[in-house]
C-alpha cells in the first residue's frame, strides 16, 4: 500500500519548523578522567571549562539524535611527576584533538563543563543563565554581531565573551550544537551527578518550513 506524501501544511497552516531534540549520553571514561583532573588540576576551581561533545544524526526521524562525551572530549593532558598538568583551557585545542579521534559518522561539537564542589551547588546553580549564554554565542556565531542589530535572537541573553572568541558559523558549522555540561562528582563514593543543556534560538515569528522535507 503506497503512502500518501506529507505535505507542508496543516489544517491550512503552516507548519513550524522544529528542533529535533538530543539525547545525551556519558561514557564511564569520562567519568574517570573528569575524576583525574579534578584531582590533580582542577581541585576547587569550579569555572567551566571546554570539552567536545560528539554528535551522531539518528538513523530514524523517530529517535532522538546522540551527543556524547567520554574521556576523548578533553584534551591529552601533559603528565609530569605524576600530576596531570592543566592545559585543557583552550576550546580550539580540545576540538581539535577530539576531531582527530572521532568515527566517520560523528561530528565533534564545542561545549563546556562546569564540576560543581558540592551537592548544594549542583542544585542552586543558575541553569537558564547558563543557557542564555551559551545561547548568545550562537546567536553571534551566525553573525548577529556584524549585522549590528544588537538582537539575542530569542536566546535569552548573551555571554560575557567578545565578538574576537566566536568563531563564525559559516566556517564552523558545529558551532550551531553548543552544549552545557553541569557536574558534580563525589569521588569518595563514585558517584556523579550532572545535567545536560542544548540551548537553541527561538526566534519571532517562528520559521516555517516552505516544503515538505526531503531525505538528503
Amino acid at each position: 500500500r503506497r503512502r500518501r506524501p506529507r505535505c507542508a501544511t496543516m489544517a491550512g497552516a503552516e507548519l513550524p519548523l522544529r528542533f529535533q531534540p538530543f539525547s545525551s549520553s556519558v561514557d564511564v571514561s569520562f567519568w574517570q578522567e573528569l575524576g583525574v583532573r579534578k584531582l590533580h588540576a582542577w581541585k576547587l576551581d569550579a569555572r567551566p571549562r571546554p570539552i567536545a561533545g560528539f554528535f551522531a544524526a539518528a538513523p530514524h526521524p523517530r529517535l532522538p539524535s546522540t551527543l556524547a562525551v567520554r574521556r576523548e572530549s578533553f584534551v591529552p593532558a601533559a603528565a609530569a611527576a605524576g600530576a596531570v598538568a592543566d592545559v585543557d583551557d583552550d576550546e580550539a585545542a580540545v576540538v581539535a584533538a577530539a576531531a582527530a579521534t572521532a568515527a566517520p559518522h560523528e561530528v565533534v561539537v564545542p561545549g563546556v563543563v562546569i564540576n560543581v564542589n558540592t551537592a548544594e551547588e549542583f542544585k542552586s546553580i543558575d541553569k537558564k543563565a547558563l543557557l542564555a549564554e551559551a545561547g548568545g554565542r550562537i546567536w553571534r556565531a551566525i553573525g548577529a554581531e556584524a549585522r549590528g542589530d544588537g538582537s539575542d535572537g530569542g536566546a535569552g541573553g548573551a555571554s560575557g565573551e567578545g565578538a574576537a572568541d566566536v568563531v563564525d558559523a559559516l566556517v564552523d558549522p558545529a558551532q550551531l550544537a553548543r552544549f552545557v555540561l553541569v557536574s558534580f562528582a563525589d569521588l569518595k563514593n563514585h558517584r556523579f551527578v550532572y545535567w545536560f543543556g542544548f540551548p537553541a534560538l527561538a526566534p519571532a515569528p517562528a520559521p516555517t518550513l516552505a516544503a515538505p522535507p526531503a531525505p538528503l
